[in-house]
């Protein structure tokens, strides 16, 4: 999608936005395995005939926070007694079946890579003004709906 010096942002489904969310999980930008994961989440749904909004939903719930990152998450939302909050066993239902009860997304929404690896946050995102402009983008677009919540 764009480039500048060793940054780069590539395109993966993460554009679905939640409206019926109680709350709102925020990560840095989604890696390599989460774009991997969205990619084939929504090609998948497309060729099982789902149309492109749910597709996008389907995606977005699959790859958000995937891999050991999610295991790591629901614990710690669980020892905080998010899941009494919400009614619900555990956290971990929050990405199962697709809930409507949470917003995933990222400061940077789409995958962002540093010399081709995962971008880490470093170097601050406000400071670099590819990634600055994303943040004042799509993350406030969202925050704005969120207000919605």
């Amino acid at each position: 999608m764009a480039s500048r010096g060793m940054l780069s942002v590539c395109y993966a489904p993460f554009d679905y936005i939640e409206r019926a969310a109680k709350i709102v999980l925020v990560g840095i930008t989604p890696g390599l395995l989460q774009a991997n994961t969205a990619l084939a989440a929504a090609s998948s749904a497309m060729n099982s005939g789902a149309d492109l909004k749910n597709s996008l939903k389907i995606a977005k719930n699959t790859a958000s926070f995937s891999g050991a990152m999610r295991k790591n998450l629901v614990a710690m939302l669980d020892s905080i007694e998010l899941a009494q909050l919400l009614a619900v066993q555990s956290s971990r239902e929050l990405f199962e079946n697709h809930s409507t009860g949470v917003h995933f997304t990222s400061a940077l929404r789409y995958p962002v890579f540093k010399s081709l690896k995962d971008y880490n946050g470093m170097p601050n995102m406000l400071g670099e003004q590819l990634l600055a402009k994303m943040v004042q983008t799509h993350l406030a677009r969202e925050a704005r709906i969120s207000a919605n919540f």
